[in-house]
């Protein structure tokens, strides 16, 4: 994976912090898996260029499952993603783990905290210490279903905690955290901002500008700076609509008009998108695949730009 492109960038680590941090993390992978250590089987993933490809086809994305959203680490040594179990029972999803060391990619594995659990929707905090994700137990109607949350600690990540009722929740360096409503009386699904204060949610805010209308607005992705919104939008009407749109900030802090990421990229169902940690890839799910490209086709639609 080549990555000598001027692109926004999170900073570096020591390579001692490196290997530390790798270390822990394959212990606390293999402890909330219950597996054996990580097998020795790599594969080399071939960086794409303009040109939408599947990623890692027959290893991260498999014909016969589901795979969707999906969140690196901020040094990028960790890819995690969530996959459809391939059985009709209770948990659909698991979140998976590949580790990376410079072009190889491990094998992934499952590293679900609680295998009774459906979990997707994983999102990595750009600081790199906090993991968010989204959880449901529908057998349990004690279950408090939202968004959890993971800390990083010496040992590896901590046990997670209830977090926000939001789905789909990023975040960006300034403490905002952006996640989509459920329905409403008079539109689908929209997008939304909150803070946290005092250790407590802010109520939530809808998006500022014109990003929500009547139709299904869901799945942000905001950058670590907060200036570019990826999100889903579908007619709500029409079935398998989604596309991928992108939102730039405007000067005056407003969303600016959400611009459709064209046709080479919304050909077909497109749904929940990110950008690699490094600014070099724009990542999303289609057909139940996992597909990368070279995210400058999402820069080059930046007004100005």
């Amino acid at each position: 994976m080549t990555m000598n492109r001027a692109r926004p960038s999170r900073g570096a680590r020591s390579c001692g912090e490196l290997l530390l941090t790798a270390l822990l993390l394959l212990v606390a992978g293999c402890a909330a898996s219950g597996t054996d250590p990580l097998p020795p089987d790599t594969f080399t993933p071939d960086p794409p260029g303009m040109t939408p490809v599947v990623l890692a086809p027959g290893h991260i994305s498999l014909p016969d499952r589901t795979e969707m959203g999906c969140t690196f680490s901020t040094d990028m040594s960790e890819f995690w993603f969530s996959r459809s179990t391939g059985s009709e029972d209770f948990p659909a999803y698991v979140l998976m783990v590949s580790y990376i060391d410079g072009r190889e990619w491990s094998e992934p594995v499952a590293t679900s905290f609680d295998p009774e659990c459906l979990e997707i929707a994983p999102h990595m905090a750009p600081d790199g210490e906090r993991f968010l994700f989204y959880r449901q137990k529908p057998d349990d109607p004690a279950f408090q279903e939202g968004t959890w949350l993971a800390e990083r600690t010496a040992e590896g990540w901590s046990e997670p905690v209830f977090f926000h009722e939001g789905y789909c929740i990023t975040s960006a360096l300034d403490g905002s955290y952006y996640f989509c409503t459920d329905h409403r009386e008079n539109t689908s699904r929209d997008l939304a901002r909150f803070r946290i204060e005092a250790g407590e949610p802010t109520a939530s805010q809808d998006l500022s500008g014109t990003v929500n209308s009547v139709n299904f607005e869901a799945h942000p992705w905001v950058s670590a700076e907060g200036d570019l919104l990826l999100f889903d939008y579908a007619v709500t009407d029409v079935p398998f609509s989604g596309k991928i749109f992108v939102t730039f900030r405007d000067p005056d802090g407003s969303w600016g008009t959400p611009i459709d990421l064209g046709p080479e990229i919304n050909d077909g169902h497109t749904m929940i998108s990110s950008l690699s940690p490094d600014g070099e890839y724009l990542l999303y799910s289609q057909g139940g695949d996992l597909m990368w490209v070279d995210a400058g086709v999402v820069y080059a639609l930046r007004p100005g730009g």
